[in-house]
């Protein structure tokens, strides 16, 4: 009976040292509060500042460049004089090119001519319709004609005044043609008046913004043509950053999200939004 008893107990024993050693280990875990926030995406890279607006102003004729005053970083207003020039004088026409011209002021003559025909042919349209519209506006309150009648001579009266404002216009043109050739007429046939009394004509061209001289793309004096690049303006105020991402960055990112800048010389970090994502994509 004694042995079955120890027997038990070494039995029992074994189980529960088998039952310690099968049971599971706790895991450490930590705890917090549950809390609701914002949840932030952020894309890490280099860009580049430059300004945002940029005018290259050009000569609008060709003359001879007057050496500028003005130097790289000084502050213009808009309309004020950044460059003079001096026109080149027309030269003389030979005969051909006079009988050309002539002919070319003979036949803006007729031009104003025709204009004056039709403005005169329209005009009489015009008071013709308007006289039919009077005079059969009293019969349609007496019941002879019908409403729809009065309403096409109506139309057509306005109709009429269309084209009389039309051949007005076209007279207007056919003028500032015929006084465009006699000026081109009188300017190349007379010479140039090289006296010292009579001063030579310049031409002032104009700040089309306020801002700074950023680069003067003609330091000397000297001939240059229409159309050609002589200063550079931009307002160093208004500066943008440019940075490259990938476009599955760019994909997710639209006008108005906010920026961080950082490095950019100060201690400070800037805060600003994105203005454009652009259309286009290049191949790194």
């Amino acid at each position: 009976m004694k042995r079955k008893f120890v027997l038990a107990a070494m039995a029992l024993l074994i189980v529960a040292i088998l039952g310690w050693a099968l049971k599971p280990k706790p895991v450490e875990v930590e705890t917090a509060t549950v809390t609701q926030g914002r949840f932030e995406r952020s894309v890490n890279e280099n860009g580049k500042t430059r300004l945002r607006d940029r005018y290259v102003v050009s000569a609008p004729l060709t003359g001879r460049l007057l050496r500028p005053e003005l130097r790289e970083g000084d502050r213009v207003l808009a309309g004020a004089v950044l460059l003079t020039l001096q026109p080149v004088a027309p030269a003389l026409m030979d005969a051909r090119s006079r009988a050309e011209q002539v002919a070319r002021v003979g036949a803006a003559q007729a031009g104003v001519a025709r204009a004056r025909t039709q403005v005169a042919r329209a005009s009489a349209a015009l008071d013709q319709a308007e006289s039919e519209l009077q005079r059969n506006q009293p019969l349609v309150q007496e019941g002879f004609i019908s409403g729809n009648q009065i309403d096409v001579l109506a139309m057509n009266a306005r109709l009429r005044e269309k084209e009389l404002q039309s051949v007005r216009h076209e007279e207007a043109a056919a003028r500032y043609e015929l006084a465009s050739s006699q000026a081109a007429l009188k300017e190349f046939s007379q010479p140039a008046d090289s006296s010292n009394s009579t001063p030579q004509r310049t031409y002032g061209v104009r700040a089309p913004v306020s801002g700074k001289v950023l680069k003067l793309l003609q330091q000397s004096a000297g001939m240059v043509s229409a159309g050609t690049p002589l200063i550079e303006l931009g307002d160093p105020t208004q500066l943008e950053v440019v940075v490259d991402i990938l476009t599955e960055d760019a994909a997710q990112i639209r006008p108005g999200t906010a920026v961080e800048l950082t490095n950019w010389g100060g201690p400070a970090t800037l805060l600003g939004i994105v203005r454009l994502i652009e259309p286009a994509a290049f191949t790194k």
